[in-house]
């Protein structure tokens, strides 16, 4: 059976992403010193290796575990590849400067991915106490958690109109009124109704969301963003601590791993000389006034 569509689309944008990395280091022609357990295929003598078949399967999470004749079409994908790859060698593609300067910061982006990935996975793991505190502080997420059914308006942030939609809500005008003066004006807004758990919703807008009464106009504002929700319906749904353990312990780790990264860019940067000479120097100036 033929891999499903998106699945299809998947193997295709891996192999498009780990390209640079796999090609700089697989197929090619080993003289015959790698065992032959470890060859998959041989496309024009250059080597298709299990190991770049498994790099391809563990990045896309429905492939992880393929059966054979899924295994079997992920590799045809991988001969096929390297059939093209093999092609624009011939015609010096790799040589072009557009080409150069791409597998360049393809290799920059792989290696620099590498070390922040060290330094975030070095991180201690959260502890219980520390995943049932946050279980404690967030009760809006768990003990107290909601499924919302919402009617949204989300205007871009410093849009002309955000004032005249804070002061509509503060006088208690309807969904229906805003979104027509909203068009009336032509102005640049969403409008859509969904239903979303409160783990979906920014943290800051379920402090005015548990509160808020069915039909009530809530303002919430991000520094992207000016979203004014209408809670249709609401639903008590809790979960409780041991269920929400695993999924705390990630995020906490997320977390600490992102604080991690944030604080070596920035000891990066301190410790480093880095100059902006001749009119680049000027460019960026001038950018960041």
């Amino acid at each position: 059976m033929p891999l499903p569509v998106s699945q299809r689309l998947a193997v295709l944008a891996v192999l498009a992403l780990a390209g640079p990395l796999l090609l700089s280091g697989c197929g090619k022609k080993d003289g015959g010193d790698k065992p032959a357990s470890q060859v998959l295929a041989k496309v024009n003598g250059d080597d298709i290796s299990v190991h770049q078949l498994n790099h391809v399967l563990a990045r896309q999470p429905g492939l992880a575990n393929a059966p054979e004749e899924a295994r079997r079409q992920v590799l045809e994908k991988l001969v096929e590849r390297q059939l093209i790859y093999q092609q624009a060698v011939k015609e010096e593609l790799d040589r072009t400067p557009d080409v150069m300067l791409a597998m360049d910061e393809a290799r920059r982006d792989i290696v620099a991915g590498a070390y922040l990935r060290k330094i975030g996975g070095g991180q201690p793991a959260p502890g219980e106490k520390e995943a049932a505190r946050y279980y404690d502080e967030h009760p809006v997420l768990f003990a107290q958690r909601k499924i919302y059914r919402l009617r949204e308006i989300a205007l871009p942030a410093g849009a002309p109109q955000a004032a005249e939609v804070k002061a509509a809500v503060a006088q208690g005008q309807s969904f229906e009124a805003i979104v027509a003066h909203l068009k009336s004006r032509e102005a640049r807004f969403e409008s859509n109704a969904a239903v979303r758990a409160a783990e979906q919703l920014p943290l800051d807008a379920l402090a005015l969301l548990a509160g808020a009464a069915e039909g009530r106009l809530v303002v919430f504002e991000t520094p992207r963003a000016l979203v004014v929700y209408q809670v249709l319906e609401s639903q008590s749904k809790p979960v409780d601590q041991a269920a929400a353990m695993p999924s705390i312990k990630g995020f906490l780790a997320n977390q600490q791993a992102a604080k991690a990264v944030a604080a070596e860019v920035k000891r990066l940067r301190e410790t480093a000389r880095v100059e902006y000479p001749g009119e680049a120097d000027k460019a960026v100036s001038s950018g960041l006034k």
